[in-house]
């Protein structure tokens, strides 16, 4: 397990170009909001999930995070 995660930290660091993307299940203010969120690195390994937390009066603010959830799917042979 722990070299995963040491693997996963040198794709991550050696990774220029890392895409997010974060989507909204419920807009309600009052509430926790579910996001889904994915990191495509340049290798093609991909580590995605979700989390609650309350989105910033902002738009852009994410805070109050809970109930993190996150799978890593590395490609075979990519180092």
């Amino acid at each position: 397990m722990y070299q995963a995660i040491n693997k996963f930290f040198k794709i991550a660091a050696s990774t220029v170009v890392v895409t997010l993307s974060l989507s909204m299940f419920s807009t309600s203010k009052a509430a926790a909001v579910t996001f889904n969120f994915s990191y495509q690195f340049s290798s093609g390994n991909l580590l995605s999930g979700n989390f609650e937390g309350d989105l910033g009066l902002d738009g852009d603010t994410i805070s109050n995070i809970s109930n993190l959830n996150a799978q890593f799917s590395a490609l075979p042979g990519v180092t």
